[in-house]
């Protein structure tokens, strides 16, 4: 007797692309190492005395520029 073969189950087939899968992958080892980066930043600069965060960074230039010349 022949065997048939069933008919493939759609939910059970990931129909997700090896590239989307990859890039996604990439994104977040990126944002990883943007972490990492900035707690070294962080550590190295307090090693030095200096105290050092990125929000107020950014938050400073955005008071200069906001401040009536």
């Amino acid at each position: 007797m022949i065997e048939r073969r069933k008919p493939v189950d759609g939910h059970a087939i990931p129909l997700i692309r090896p590239y989307l899968v990859a890039y996604e992958q990439s994104i977040a080892s990126e944002q990883v190492r943007l972490v990492q980066r900035e707690r070294r930043t962080a550590a190295a600069l307090a090693s030095l005395g200096i105290d050092y965060d990125p929000t107020l960074v950014l938050a400073t230039d955005t008071a200069q520029s906001l401040q009536p010349a």
